[in-house]
């Protein structure tokens, strides 16, 4: 800032505004104990909460996996965001028009480069289970998740990755999603904008039939 008169008048001018503003914001609390204001705001946040999607220590399932690609903050942990994934909600929040979730994955798996045998000519991508005492929060929008229901069963396809590996999905079919039908169940494809996810499955058997 220059330090001619006038530029220092308009600053103090300014100065002015935001006091002047500051002192009719603080008028409500001033006709009133300021902790019957901070109470009354502290039950309206926790009343919201409580009517959200979710709670803290709720068990969901993702049921919208992210697309992740080279570059997204997420990448090499591609095999932990699979339809019906389960984890458990630590933290919520709620920013830009929707509840997020905090969640720690009840398997989280990353991909990576190792060196095999301390050579450093022989590099493999492999994948690691991570264990429980290190896994890592992952923020997840609502719309991503449910809550988990036992009746309700998610049998994850992995998209391009099934096809990578030749696995049709008559044969996921016939492994995964056959055996947990029985009288009653009722089973739906799932789908993302661009690719087949999986299966839906409700009321399955408890245990996959012979």
């Amino acid at each position: 800032m220059s330090d001619s008169p006038t530029n220092a008048k308009a600053f103090l001018n300014r100065l002015e505004g935001a006091l002047n503003g500051l002192h009719d914001a603080f008028a409500p609390i001033r006709q009133g104990p300021p902790n019957f204001y901070f109470k009354t705001m502290t039950e309206w946040i926790e009343a919201f909460f409580q009517r959200g999607p979710f709670k803290v220590g709720d068990k969901v399932q993702l049921v919208d996996p992210p697309e992740i690609k080279k570059g997204h903050r997420w990448y090499g942990y591609q095999k932990t965001f699979h339809l019906g994934a389960t984890g458990k909600v630590v933290q919520m929040d709620y920013r830009d028009g929707y509840f997020k979730a905090e969640i720690v994955w009840d398997e989280e798996w990353l991909e990576r480069n190792q060196i095999i045998d301390n050579d450093l000519d022989h590099i493999e991508l492999r994948q690691t289970k991570i264990e429980e005492a290190n896994r890592h929060l992952f923020c997840m929008c609502e719309t991503a998740l449910v809550r988990y229901d036992p009746y309700i069963l998610w049998v994850p396809w992995r998209g391009t990755a099934a096809q990578k590996t030749g696995k049709p999905r008559s044969a996921v079919w016939e492994r995964d999603v056959k055996p947990r039908l029985a009288a009653g169940s009722h089973v739906h494809p799932k789908r993302s904008k661009s690719h087949f996810l999986g299966w839906v499955i409700t009321n399955p058997t408890i245990e996959p039939q012979p």
